[in-house]
Protein backbone atom coordinates (compact mmCIF):
# COMPACT_ATOMS: atom_id res chain seq x y z
CA UNK A 1 0.00 0.00 0.00
CA UNK A 2 1.27 3.16 -0.83
CA UNK A 3 0.28 6.58 0.55
CA UNK A 4 1.85 9.95 -1.45
CA UNK A 5 4.15 7.95 -3.13
CA UNK A 6 5.93 6.05 -0.15
CA UNK A 7 5.57 2.49 0.48
CA UNK A 8 4.11 1.59 4.43
CA UNK A 9 7.30 -0.41 4.51
CA UNK A 10 9.35 2.57 4.29
CA UNK A 11 6.82 4.96 6.42
CA UNK A 12 7.31 2.33 9.11
CA UNK A 13 11.18 2.05 8.43
CA UNK A 14 10.98 5.70 9.21
CA UNK A 15 8.54 6.03 12.37
CA UNK A 16 10.88 2.86 13.54
CA UNK A 17 13.80 5.05 13.14
CA UNK A 18 12.38 8.25 15.06
CA UNK A 19 11.02 5.20 17.90
CA UNK A 20 15.07 4.95 18.31
CA UNK A 21 15.49 8.29 18.94
CA UNK A 22 12.99 9.03 20.87
CA UNK A 23 14.11 5.93 23.31
CA UNK A 24 17.71 7.06 22.97
CA UNK A 25 16.76 10.77 24.16
CA UNK A 26 14.09 9.11 26.64
CA UNK A 27 17.37 7.26 28.45
CA UNK A 28 19.21 10.26 28.62
CA UNK A 29 20.88 11.35 32.24
CA UNK A 30 20.01 14.99 32.98
CA UNK A 31 23.54 15.46 32.78
CA UNK A 32 23.88 14.22 29.30
CA UNK A 33 21.12 15.82 28.09
CA UNK A 34 22.82 19.30 28.76
CA UNK A 35 25.91 18.26 27.50
CA UNK A 36 24.12 16.82 23.81
CA UNK A 37 20.43 19.00 23.86
CA UNK A 38 20.07 22.61 23.23
CA UNK A 39 17.37 24.56 23.00
CA UNK A 40 16.28 26.18 19.39
CA UNK A 41 17.50 29.83 20.76
CA UNK A 42 20.76 28.32 21.51
CA UNK A 43 20.83 26.15 18.24
CA UNK A 44 19.62 29.83 16.09
CA UNK A 45 22.69 31.59 18.01
CA UNK A 46 24.99 29.42 17.02
CA UNK A 47 23.53 29.35 13.24
CA UNK A 48 24.29 33.10 13.73
CA UNK A 49 27.28 32.88 14.68
CA UNK A 50 28.18 30.85 12.11
CA UNK A 51 27.25 32.80 9.27
CA UNK A 52 28.28 36.31 10.39
CA UNK A 53 31.52 34.82 10.27
CA UNK A 54 31.20 33.48 6.58
CA UNK A 55 30.01 36.74 5.44
CA UNK A 56 33.01 38.43 6.01
CA UNK A 57 33.71 40.49 2.74
CA UNK A 58 36.79 39.32 0.72
CA UNK A 59 38.49 40.67 -2.36
CA UNK A 60 37.37 37.27 -4.44
CA UNK A 61 33.63 38.65 -4.04
CA UNK A 62 34.34 41.55 -5.68
CA UNK A 63 34.90 39.19 -8.91
CA UNK A 64 31.17 37.44 -9.06
CA UNK A 65 29.46 41.00 -9.99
Amino acid sequence: MTYAGFEQDEIQDQMDHINRIKDEYENLTPEEKSIRICTLEELMERFNDDTTADEKPSEDNDNLK
